[in-house]
């Protein structure tokens, strides 16, 4: 009895862990997933980028049946429809945006958002930046206004309803346009006049491919709000990819996508940031001089 007790009690200590053994397994563990999140993570974000790059050459592919479509024209930011005749046209009774345009001619295929009130339900289709958040930006609500080269905090989507099917559509993307400067490749129609409630038409803004020499080097769509404005600093690229974010997602007007890294080009570091140091910097990225690549303007 003895002797077959002290067996069985040796067979239990042999299927027991000590505390020391227990700790070094753990401490074993959490080195293994020190070691490995950030790998994780980066594989995370690689493909939310993927996935940005696939939706932008979708994207592309709906500039180049607009091209078909209308004699090799760029699609414009959106135009507008206007209540009556110059010069006192004043207010817009619709509103198209090139993401609107691209769904209702079939070029993209995007859900109708259920309520059109209602923040943070977007849903997904290839309008979806999925490093996005999900805060509508129309009007915009941000508590840190970061505009043009800042990453984060201006990373939502603009919504916008289509005058005509009425489908509401939220687009996570930037056009490489603006309401008052029609040197871009998609202007809005009709451009800006001296001031936001006076609209003076400028219609013939519009620009074909072919005048584009160097398409594979100027960008159209990307990661960003809307568009961009010398004199807004909400509008803009906002990086949301890579480690630091300073990586943005670019539709190029050859219908190419790819990363560019930011980090070479000039930021503004302090905050609250002053007017002359937004137009500063504006005006040296989309000169085409301190930042040759990509390009902004057409001419």
């Amino acid at each position: 009895m003895r002797a077959g007790h002290t067996v069985r009690r040796a067979r239990n200590q042999s299927h027991g862990f000590t505390l020391v053994e227990l700790l070094v397994v753990i401490g074993i563990i959490a080195v293994l997933i020190s070691i490995l999140l950030p790998t994780i993570t980066r594989a995370k974000e690689q493909a939310k980028s993927a996935v940005c790059l696939s939706n932008l050459r979708q994207i592309g592919t709906g500039f180049a049946l607009y091209a078909n479509d209308f004699s090799g024209y760029i699609p414009p930011h959106g135009y507008r429809s206007l209540t009556n005749t110059p010069p006192g046209y004043v207010v817009p009774t619709s509103y198209h945006t090139w993401f609107t345009i691209f769904i209702d001619r079939k070029y993209l295929s995007a859900p109708t958002q259920l309520d059109p009130t209602i923040s943070g339900s977007a849903g997904n289709s290839v309008l979806r930046c999925p490093s996005g958040i999900e805060v509508n930006a129309s009007p915009f609500t941000f508590t840190l206004t970061r505009g043009l080269l800042y990453s984060g905090g201006a990373s939502g989507y603009l919504r916008a309803t289509s005058p005509d099917s009425g489908l509401v559509a939220d687009c996570f993307y930037g056009s490489n346009g603006s309401p008052i400067n029609p040197a871009f490749p998609m202007p809005r129609i009709p451009q800006d006049g001296g001031s936001n409630t006076n609209y003076p038409g400028k219609y013939n803004v519009l620009f074909k491919m072919s005048q584009v020499h160097r398409s594979s080097d100027t960008w159209v769509i990307a990661d960003g709000n809307q568009w961009h404005s010398r004199t807004s600093l909400v509008w803009g690229l906002y990086p949301r990819h890579g480690k630091d974010e300073r990586i943005v997602n670019c539709l190029f007007l050859d219908s190419h996508a790819q990363q560019v890294d930011t980090r070479g080009w000039t930021t503004i570091t302090s905050l609250p940031i002053v007017n002359s140091q937004w137009q500063a910097q504006y005006d040296a990225l989309t000169t085409n001089i301190t930042v040759p690549f990509p390009r902004w303007k057409v001419k």
